[in-house]
């Protein structure tokens, strides 16, 4: 399988300020699908490798975990443009449930790339530039408000691209359905 960005097409690899190189980070998300012989299937989403900056992995379970909600508290609408790198995150989901929220770094770099780039959308980042994440638990409420601080590396202009994500996360370390990521622009 090829998941170099489509952003890049038509240059060579690696690619403008490597984004051509694909470590198993930018995997986060992605759905994995497994059949077995017996005819079972399963399905999840790839999550980071713990303290990693370049892996993600996929841990199956018959057991049932739940996608959290999540919101940026103030911004109406994403993707967004924000003032300030501090942000706080409201996850939703069952009381007591442990949560890790993602916050990823991107970066849209097409130096050299044909036409300037391929299939360009506002908002689009081609390479990871940075990764933190956040550990909290969902309140009797059914939901946790968590501090985060969006970056934007050495000031660098093609990126600071902040794509957030939350997931549930079990004590074997397994996790679960990501929420869908919003992205915000970091000032």
């Amino acid at each position: 399988m090829d998941v170099d960005p489509t952003s890049i097409k038509g240059v060579l690899a690696p690619g403008p300020n490597q984004a051509g190189s694909v470590s198993g980070l930018e995997l986060t998300g992605a759905t994995v699908t497994v059949e077995y012989s017996n005819g079972v299937v399963q399905q999840g989403q790839m999550y980071r490798v713990p303290n990693s900056i370049y892996a993600s992995q996929l841990v199956l379970k018959n057991v049932a975990i739940p996608t959290p909600t999540l919101q940026v508290l103030g911004v109406p609408a994403t993707p967004a443009q924000v003032a300030s790198l501090a942000q706080t995150v409201r996850v939703g989901g069952p009381a007591g449930a442990s949560v890790q929220v993602l916050v990823l770094e991107g970066g849209l770099y097409l130096t050299g790339v044909p036409g300037g780039g391929y299939n360009l959308t506002p908002f689009l980042f081609n390479t990871a530039v940075a990764v933190r994440e956040y550990s909290a638990t969902v309140g009797a409420g059914g939901t946790v408000d968590v501090p985060i601080a969006l970056s934007r590396t050495n000031a660098d202009p093609s990126a600071g691209l902040c794509a957030i994500t939350a997931t549930f996360k079990q004590a074997d370390g397994a996790t679960g359905p990501l929420a869908p990521a919003v992205v915000l622009e970091a000032p």
